[in-house]
């Protein structure tokens, strides 16, 4: 944590253990080291992609943007095109 500049989150929608420790990484990582949400990014990812959500909210853990993603290729441009626009924020 000392010194980050952002934080990428990844984890399993499906899973609900998952989605409870996100709130947990959300405090620890981002609370705690004084970062802001817009230097966090997080990609809530699901096997069926039929069932995804582009844009997922998680009111637990603030305003970090979650993007939906999914076990197909037409997740990865979106992935791609994500991250490039959270790195240029940052930068």
């Amino acid at each position: 944590m000392k010194d980050s500049d952002a934080v990428i989150l990844m984890y399993n929608i499906e899973n609900q253990g998952h989605v409870r420790e996100i709130e947990l990484w959300y405090e620890f990582f981002i609370q705690n080291a004084g970062l802001n949400d817009q230097q966090c990014i997080a990609f809530a990812h699901r096997s069926d992609s039929q069932k995804l959500i582009p844009k997922v909210k998680n009111p637990r853990v603030g305003q970090v943007p979650i993007i939906g993603t999914a076990s197909d290729e037409e997740s990865i441009p979106i992935i791609q095109k994500e991250f490039e626009s959270f790195i240029q924020e940052l930068i």
